[in-house]
């Protein structure tokens, strides 16, 4: 493979291997309920994050959101 690789957010060749093109992540804006705030949460996760989530709860979630509140957070 050459370039950066696809984990990331590299540049790569498509399929001819001519023509250049970027990997992106797999980013889905996503509502999850949070029952320690009573309300749902909108965030943007991949898909691998949405499996890890789902596995984890959302209590972890929290739990490492509150310990990291200066986190750079993404724009749109």
């Amino acid at each position: 493979m050459r370039g950066i690789p696809k984990k990331k957010k590299g540049i790569g060749l498509k399929v001819a291997g001519k023509s250049r093109r970027v990997f992106k992540a797999n980013v889905h804006r996503q509502r999850v309920w949070i029952p320690e705030l009573g309300r749902p949460v909108l965030l943007c996760v991949s898909a691998a994050g949405l499996r890890t989530l789902e596995k984890a709860g959302s209590r972890k979630l929290l739990s490492r959101l509150r310990r990291n509140p200066n986190r750079k957070r993404r724009r749109r």
